[in-house]
């Protein structure tokens, strides 16, 4: 069950995101295909970013909670650098992630709970919001790491 979500889970993670990220971009509205092509596509690569992320995660996790979620934040778009680019080795891609994130992971904090806000309202529907609560979930942090590359690579060509 371990190994059956990792090698499943992992790679549809970073599936989802890249195929969000299309339909939001307008280029592909096929999201279950883009799941599947973009996820199993680059398997080994995407399995191995994603497992790195949970590992990292929870060694962070055993010091204290608050350092682990800190890191999780920082950590959050290595499903997109990891789909996005597939050259990178899984490490470069925590790497760039992390700098990415640098000042923006309060903004993803806040972010994140509002979602979670709106999933604690969606147990007056018996779940049923999260029909719309997990999409919406998703397209929002496809515009977040939108927002966040632009904003880092505005940020490097200054430094240039």
């Amino acid at each position: 069950s371990l190994v059956g979500s990792i090698c499943v889970v992992m790679p549809l993670s970073v599936g989802l995101c890249t195929a969000y990220r299309e339909l939001y971009l307008g280029k592909n509205v096929n999201v279950v295909e883009n799941t599947f092509k973009t996820g199993f596509a680059n398997w080994k690569h995407n399995v191995g970013g994603m497992l790195l992320v949970s590992v990292y995660t929870f060694a962070w996790m055993l010091l204290l909670v608050v350092p682990g979620v800190i890191k999780a934040f920082a950590y959050a778009l290595t499903p997109f650098i990891l789909a996005e680019r597939p050259e990178l080795s899984a490490n470069e891609a925590i790497e760039l992630s992390m700098k990415m994130m640098d000042g923006h992971k309060m903004e993803l904090f806040i972010l994140f709970l509002i979602v979670f806000g709106l999933v604690i309202l969606s147990v007056f529907t018996l779940f049923i919001g999260l029909l719309w609560i997990m999409p919406w979930m998703q397209v929002a942090m496809v515009k977040f790491y939108l927002y966040v590359k632009e904003d880092y690579e505005s940020r490097a060509t200054l430094v240039e």
